[in-house]
């Protein structure tokens, strides 16, 4: 599935909420005018954060492509009192971590520069030195320790808004953010890392 040359979601924003509660029921029954605004309004996002998350030789399109085709296949799973855009992002993060295991390539690239407009006041900067020792040091989280950081620090959703689309409690969230913030901290990487975790670190 490819992005349509006709639909340009930068440049023409969709006139509703893709977080409307009306849309939000429309995306569980696949409803094709939900799923537009919802493709429109965060579309963007999800390649961006793709291409930044991806090793240059895969392709980001349709790595976000996937996350829409996830939705369409999945769309009874979703849960309407939650948001679509957290859920997008944990799709997003999973599809893209899956496919960096099964190349065995390097995450991450640049992440920190690509976020949601709304939100992007809150991430840091990262120097180069920083981002390449990140590639390899949050391959070396569990799991769960890499989607909790990645949904904190990539999407930039905050500890509810994380244990709501995870569906586990507040505190394994904190205690998985907490922990891997940690392992950064003493990995052989912490020096390059040190001031991207003085700023991120939520004092932890």
């Amino acid at each position: 599935m490819r992005q349509p040359a006709a639909l340009d979601p930068v440049t023409a924003p969709p006139s509703v909420d893709p977080e409307d509660a009306g849309v939000r029921a429309g995306v569980r029954l696949r409803d094709p005018k939900a799923l537009a605004v919802v493709y429109q309004a965060y579309w963007p996002m999800l390649f961006r954060q793709a291409r930044l998350i991806l090793p240059e030789r895969m392709d980001p399109e349709d790595a976000a492509s996937d996350v829409f085709l996830h939705v369409v296949e999945n769309a009874a799973r979703y849960d309407p009192g939650y948001p679509v855009y957290s859920w997008l992002a944990r799709i997003c993060v999973n599809l893209c971590l899956n496919r960096r295991r099964r190349f065995g390539l390097a995450i991450v690239n640049d992440w920190l520069r690509s976020r949601p407009a709304q939100k992007a006041e809150r991430a840091p900067a990262l120097a180069t030195e920083a981002r390449s020792a990140l590639r390899t040091a949050l391959a070396r989280l569990s799991p769960r320790e890499r989607e909790a950081v990645a949904l904190r620090y990539l999407f930039l959703l905050d500890e509810g808004e994380i244990a709501s689309t995870l569906r586990i409690a507040r505190g394994a969230v904190s205690t998985a953010i907490s922990r891997g913030l940690a392992r950064l901290r003493k990995g052989r990487d912490a020096r390059e890392l040190k001031g991207w975790l003085e700023i991120s670190g939520d004092d932890r």
